[in-house]
C-alpha cells in the first residue's frame, strides 16, 4: 500500500509569499534582508547563505532598477554590483567593476545603463551587454567622495559631494564640465574658513533646489535656478553632532536628517529650524528613507534595529531587531500598515429624513425598554453597613473594651494623696 504524502509550507511562510516584502534593508556582513511590515506583525528574511560571509561582501549602497520595483541594485565593498529580482526571489546579476577604487557609494539607473560612483570619485555610466561606458572625475579638487544622487525628475542630473568636495551637478550628457558647482559659505565670525564635508544630498520636489547634510551639524539648501553659488539657506542641527543622511518627506520644505550619536531631526527648510527629534535610536544613523505620500519613515543604525515612525504623530510605530549592523534601507512605493481588503460593492444610501426617522424610532425604543426595566425591576434597598468591631486592648492584663486602637483609654492610676505639713510654732522661752 502507497501513500502520497505532499509537504505544504507553514502557514507564515504562505502569508510571507502572499504579502511580499514592503522594506528592504543591506547588512554590514553581506545579509539583503527582507522584511514585511503591518501594523500587528513582522515578518523578516535573509536572502543570503550565512555560512558563506565575507567582510567584502559588505552592501554599501542600494536603489530601485526599475520603475515597479522589482529590481535591487546592491553596491558592495569589493566594487562588485548585484542585482536581485523580488519577482523571482533570486539574484539574477553580479559584475565586478574595473574604475577607481574603493567601495561602491552610490548607485542609480538610466535608459537601462547603471551607474557607479566609488570612493576615489570615478562616476562611471555602465551598459554591460554593449560593453560601452562614460565615466566623470567627480574629483577635480576634493579628497574623497561621499555620496551620489540621481534627480528623479530628470534621470541625467546627478549630484555628488564628500569632503572638501562640496555639491556639484553634473549631466550625463555632457560630463566634461559640472553644470552646476557649489560655493563655500562665508568665513566665520574669526574670518576662519568653514570646512565642507557633504554626508548625503536630496532634491527637492521642483528639482531646482537641493538640500545638502555635512559632518560639522550644517544642512544647506541650494537654487541652482537663482544664479547664485552660495547656499541660499544654512542651519545648524542639533550640538556639534555630524550628520550622516537624510531624506525628503511627504511634505514640502521638510527633511529627515540622521546623525553619528543617534538621533533623528526633522527640519523646516522654509522656517530654517529643526521641529523635533525622533526618538528610540541608540546607534548612529547610517540611512532613512520617508514614503513620499504618506507620513512614514524608516531608518536603521548600527544599534542593529529598523525604525518605523509616523512622521504627523511623532511616534515609533514599529522597533525591530535585525541582528546585523545596518547600512542601508529601501521603502516600497506601496508601503502601508493597514492590510488591503477586497473590493466590496457599495450599498446605496439611504435618504436623510429614512436616517433621521430611524434614529428617532431608535431612541424611543430604548426609552420604552428603560422605563420597562425601572416600572417592573426596582432597585433593592442597599442594605445597612455593619459597624466594625473594635480590638480589645490589655493594659496590664485587663481587657479594654470601646477603646480605639490607635488612642486606648489607660486606666486611671491611683494618685497617692501628699500628707500636709503642720505648721509648728516656735516655742516660746
Amino acid at each position: 500500500m502507497s501513500t502520497n504524502i505532499t509537504w505544504r509550507p507553514p502557514v507564515e511562510t504562505m502569508r510571507q509569499i502572499m504579502a511580499g516584502h514592503n522594506v528592504y534593508v543591506g547588512a554590514e556582513t553581506g545579509i539583503l534582508k527582507g522584511i514585511q511590515i503591518t501594523e500587528s506583525e513582522v515578518q523578516t528574511k535573509n536572502f543570503h547563505n550565512l555560512t558563506a560571509l565575507e567582510q567584502q561582501n559588505e552592501i554599501c549602497s542600494m536603489c530601485w532598477g526599475d520603475d515597479d520595483q522589482h529590481q535591487l541594485l546592491l553596491g558592495l565593498r569589493s566594487q562588485q554590483v548585484k542585482v536581485y529580482d523580488t519577482e523571482q526571489s533570486a539574484f539574477t546579476m553580479c559584475r565586478q567593476l574595473s574604475s577607481g577604487s574603493g567601495p561602491v557609494i552610490g548607485l542609480a539607473k538610466h535608459q537601462g545603463a547603471v551607474i557607479t560612483a566609488v570612493e576615489s570619485g570615478a562616476v562611471t555610466l555602465w551598459r554591460f551587454e554593449e560593453s560601452e561606458r562614460v565615466t566623470i572625475d567627480a574629483l577635480a579638487i576634493g579628497e574623497s567622495l561621499c555620496c551620489m544622487r540621481q534627480n528623479p525628475g530628470q534621470s541625467n542630473v546627478l549630484a555628488t559631494g564628500g569632503k572638501e568636495n562640496d555639491l556639484q551637478l553634473w549631466d550625463l550628457g555632457r560630463p566634461e564640465q559640472p553644470v552646476f558647482r557649489a560655493k563655500n559659505v562665508r568665513p566665520d565670525m574669526l574670518d576662519l574658513r568653514v570646512p565642507v564635508w557633504v554626508s548625503d544630498i536630496a532634491f527637492m520636489e521642483d528639482s531646482r533646489r537641493v538640500a545638502t547634510c555635512h559632518r560639522h551639524s550644517a544642512v544647506r539648501l541650494y537654487d541652482t535656478a537663482s544664479g547664485q553659488r552660495r547656499p541660499v539657506l544654512s542651519m545648524t542641527v542639533g550640538d556639534d553632532e555630524p550628520l550622516t543622511c537624510m531624506a525628503l518627506t511627504h511634505r514640502q520644505h521638510q527633511v529627515l536628517v540622521g546623525s553619528g550619536r543617534g538621533r533623528l531631526e526633522l527640519c523646516d527648510l522654509r522656517m530654517g529650524r529643526s521641529l523635533q527629534a525622533l526618538k528610540g535610536l541608540a546607534g548612529s544613523v547610517r540611512s532613512v528613507v520617508c514614503h513620499p505620500q504618506l507620513p512614514y519613515a524608516a531608518s536603521v543604525s548600527l544599534d542593529r534595529f529598523l525604525l518605523v515612525h509616523d512622521l504627523d504623530t511623532r511616534k515609533l510605530l514599529h522597533k525591530v531587531y535585525l541582528k546585523s549592523r545596518l547600512n542601508c534601507v529601501l521603502m516600497r512605493r506601496d508601503f502601508s500598515l493597514v492590510p488591503q481588503e477586497g473590493d466590496a460593492e457599495a450599498e446605496p444610501a439611504a435618504d436623510a429624513t429614512d436616517v433621521a426617522a430611524d434614529e428617532f424610532e431608535d431612541e424611543e425604543d430604548d426609552l420604552q425598554i428603560v422605563e420597562e426595566f425601572i416600572v417592573d425591576e426596582p432597585p433593592e434597598p442597599e442594605a445597612p453597613k455593619k459597624k466594625r468591631k473594635l480590638p480589645k486592648l490589655k493594659v496590664s492584663g485587663q481587657e479594654m473594651e470601646g477603646s480605639s486602637p490607635r488612642k486606648p483609654k489607660l486606666p486611671k492610676l491611683v494618685t497617692l494623696s501628699k500628707k500636709k505639713k503642720k505648721k509648728t510654732k516656735p516655742r516660746e522661752g
